[in-house]
């Protein structure tokens, strides 16, 4: 029982380590649980209840211990539930404040009713959820133990390098070292990456927990949304082409909502080598000369709607698609820890040990783990790819627009594309240009008020406490 000490006092009320919890109370605070969760909870407590009253009649020292390890049991679950919870809101705080940095938030500590929250600094809202992820970590299940869909002690990690990462652009203090320290406890979770890249984006892709740390799961079975995965994969069906098959994508009807930059499809120097390109060109423009034109720029064929043997998963004109959204996976760790040595170590990005030749040595392993290279080349050669070396960049920035690049090529259409180019200065600025940036047609820089969006008028109209700069 981990040292808890646990027993029954009156009623329906029982106590853990000095503190008093009722039934209600211990079930007050979870948030989302599925109606499967709930049922399975209710049975515990009313499990726990008729043995609280049957020690009462009884007295018996069996009935005792066996009323504390059901306790203990429950104790735990409600912790864990607590922790995922406390890491959800992390989450959103973490979206909020990267896209709007000058934010409200509200806690547990706070008034309920009509308080009116105040408006953070970016720092107050950094150490918040830094605090709040260092805190929950312990009570998060582990990969093995995590329920698919739910956090794990990955994920928590994960947000905290993600955090680390873009704490420079955030409050202006850089935070690399403690970034590689979150990355390396991910790690040491156990995940490793898939084989086959095209199978992390495809239906069947809840198989992939090696590498996907934290999904947001999508079952037509269960719930509709024309957000989500169903708006990726039909929106990169065509609408208009004769080339393309929608079904080719397990799409049942075509919305034609993306087309490819030519900016993304030129970082694929050897497109047909990398199986990463998954692009359809037959019909199209690879660049952008009019974007009304539904011919202009490749279309996208990452996502789908297929499962491992090519059968369409679900109706998406009725249903949705059933592809689950990776929002953290191994392969985005292994790039944040590259980018974190880059920046940290000087020209130190494959270290090798003296007289050391043999790639395949343990000893040159773990050496070359504590560098950038071993982890891109990983990438890499799943993808299909030569490896690099360190000779073949000519110093750090060189070094570091390179992994830039690849961060693009790995994880294109998954949410991190503006926050990359924000943290190494290239979103608004003129030192990287795409088609169309600006408003013309080869690109141009813009203000940079637009590293982050103003906050609706909705919600300045609801907290007096809120305002825009710069808008």
């Amino acid at each position: 029982m981990g040292g808890s000490v646990i027993f029954y006092t009156y009623g329906s009320t029982l106590e853990l380590n000095g503190q008093q919890f009722t039934a209600g109370m211990l079930t007050a605070d979870l948030l989302n649980l599925s109606p499967d969760e709930c049922m399975r909870l209710k049975k515990r407590m009313t499990q726990i209840t008729d043995l609280a009253k049957e020690y009462e009649r009884k007295r018996d020292i069996a009935l005792w211990w066996k009323l504390n390890e059901k306790m203990d049991a429950l104790c735990q679950k409600l912790r864990r539930y607590q922790a995922e919870a406390r890491f959800m809101r992390a989450l959103f705080y973490f979206h909020a404040l990267d896209l709007y940095r000058n934010i409200p938030f509200v806690t547990e500590n706070d008034p309920i009713g009509s308080y009116v929250p105040p408006r953070y600094t970016p720092q107050e809202t950094f150490n918040y959820i830094e605090s709040e992820l260092k805190d929950c970590v312990a009570n998060l299940a582990s990969k093995a133990d995590c329920p698919y869909g739910e956090a794990s002690k990955g994920a928590a990690y994960t947000l905290l390098a993600k955090l680390y990462l873009n704490a420079e652009v955030y409050t202006g203090t850089a935070k690399y070292t403690e970034c590689i320290e979150a990355c390396n406890n991910a790690i040491a979770q156990g995940y490793s990456l898939n084989s086959d890249y095209a199978q992390l984006f495809n239906a069947d892709n809840d198989k992939r927990t090696n590498e996907i740390i934290f999904a947001l799961p999508q079952d037509p079975d269960h719930l509709l949304t024309y957000g989500s995965t169903t708006y990726l994969i039909c929106g990169s069906a065509s609408s208009t082409s004769t080339a393309q098959n929608s079904a080719d994508l397990g799409v049942a009807s075509p919305w034609g909502n993306f087309r490819s930059r030519g900016n993304l499809t030129a970082k694929f120097a050897d497109g047909d080598k990398d199986h990463r390109y998954m692009f359809f060109t037959d019909g199209q423009q690879q660049y952008i000369s009019d974007f009304t034109n539904q011919q202009d720029g490749y279309l996208f064929m990452k996502w789908t709607n297929l499962k491992d043997n090519g059968e369409t998963a679900s109706n998406t004109a009725s249903y949705g698609a059933a592809t689950d959204f990776p929002l953290f996976r191994l392969a985005d760790v292994y790039l944040m820890y590259a980018e974190c040595v880059a920046r940290t170590q000087g020209a130190s990005w494959d270290p090798w040990p003296e007289g050391k030749s043999d790639a395949s040595d343990p000893e040159v392993i773990a050496s070359r783990k504590q560098g950038a290279i071993y982890w891109i080349n990983l990438l890499r050669e799943r993808a299909g790819n030569t490896d690099v070396w360190a000779n073949n960049f000519a110093n750090d920035d060189e070094f570091l627009q390179f992994i830039l690049d690849e961060r693009a090529r790995e994880l294109y259409m998954e949410g991190y594309r503006r926050t990359d180019l924000i943290r190494f200065g290239e979103f608004t600025t003129s030192s990287y240009v795409w088609e169309w940036k600006g408003g013309t047609k080869d690109g141009m820089a813009v203000d940079n008020k637009y590293n982050y969006y103003p906050i609706p008028n909705t919600e300045l109209t609801a907290n007096p406490n809120l305002h825009n700069d710069n808008y």
